[in-house]
């Protein structure tokens, strides 16, 4: 792998209205089930989806950490820093209480001055970012 294939960040996309409360309320930690790798210091691009969704990369963040836990400990943990309400949490949770999510925290959490194309089709699975794709998105930004 190339240097300009490394992975240097992630798009995952997330109901809008969870995206503007996250930015107004100053939560940091993103939590889904996923078995995406990533590491400190990568990006988090948000896509905005759902009905009221603009279809568009919104808002980034600088992943500070990142681990994987089971629901019970990530809501014991992060209960007031968690995008998700306890409502929210529990309905995406409640038939996989046994398997691990992936939790990020996150830091320099911005709302991007013009919303950005995603580069792909975006799945719920999420979009791998390398430095060329980061780049163009930066460019825009």
């Amino acid at each position: 792998m190339s240097e300009e294939d490394e992975t240097v960040g992630i798009i995952f996309p997330l109901y809008n209205e969870i995206i503007e409360r996250a930015l107004e309320e100053n939560k940091d930690v993103f939590a889904k089930y996923s078995r995406r790798k990533l590491e400190q210091g990568d990006t988090l691009y948000l896509y905005s989806s759902g009905p009221s969704g603009l279809k568009n990369i919104t808002a980034k963040a600088k992943i500070e950490e990142t681990t994987k836990l089971k629901p019970n400990k990530v809501w014991e943990r992060y209960r007031d820093r968690l995008f998700q309400n306890k409502k929210e949490f529990n309905d995406y949770t409640k038939d996989r209480k046994n398997k691990k999510m992936l939790v990020l925290e996150l830091t320099d959490i911005k709302e991007l001055k013009e919303t950005v194309e995603a580069p792909g089709n975006m799945t719920v699975a999420g979009l791998y970012v390398d430095k060329n794709m980061k780049q163009k998105i930066e460019e825009k930004t």
